[in-house]
């Protein structure tokens, strides 16, 4: 089953409402919510979450338990995205305030994180993926699309974009299936 957010204040909802940090994170917490209502089992909910929207899923994911994490052109964090490092940048200056920090988020996230970006990605450099992707506890070999850049990589590499993530998905059911299945040992199944 496949689950799609709509952020409060983007698409269908840009007129009722105005997207805010908080608004975000809510929009897919209740999305995570609705999922184990319908009968689904943390361990069958994977998240999904592209760009800025890759924020809301490190933080649910970082809350609860998933059977897994894919981050499309992942920001590490908002302020990054707006300036370069330096003792004196606002990087620095104001890291406590950062609404979106996915670094801080990902080494909370227990499951598996699959990470797909652009190499010429010039809104959110690939510096910021390859960064989440040190940072993951449990990390899936990443898709790094050669001169991809932030919003194309569907469009212009679909192929292999949905063979890597086909891969990652039957991967975490073949898992989810180990886990289940009774284990033999000397002298009995366990």
């Amino acid at each position: 089953a496949v689950l799609a957010v709509e952020y409060v204040g983007y698409g269908a909802y840009q007129e009722e409402s105005t997207p805010s940090a908080r608004s975000a994170f809510r929009s897919v917490e209740a999305a995570y919510q609705h999922a184990l209502r319908l009968g689904h089992t943390p361990d069958q909910i994977i998240l999904y979450g592209q760009s800025i929207g890759s924020a809301p899923v490190c933080a649910v994911a970082a809350a609860n338990p998933v059977g897994g994490v894919v981050l499309h052109s992942p920001i590490a964090t908002g302020l990054r995205t707006m300036t370069d490092n330096g003792p004196c940048s606002p990087v620095c200056m104001f890291a406590c305030l950062e609404p979106f920090n996915n670094l801080r988020a990902i080494k909370r996230i227990e499951s598996v994180v699959f990470i797909i970006h652009g190499t010429e990605d010039e809104e959110v450099p690939c510096s910021h993926g390859e960064m989440l992707h040190a940072a993951a506890q449990a990390p899936h070999p990443p898709y790094w699309v050669e001169g991809a850049g932030h919003s194309d990589i569907v469009e212009n590499h679909s192929d292999e974009y949905f063979r890597q993530l086909r891969f990652f998905v039957d991967g975490r059911r073949d898992l989810e299936a180990a886990d289940a299945a009774p284990q033999k040992i000397s002298g009995g199944v366990r």
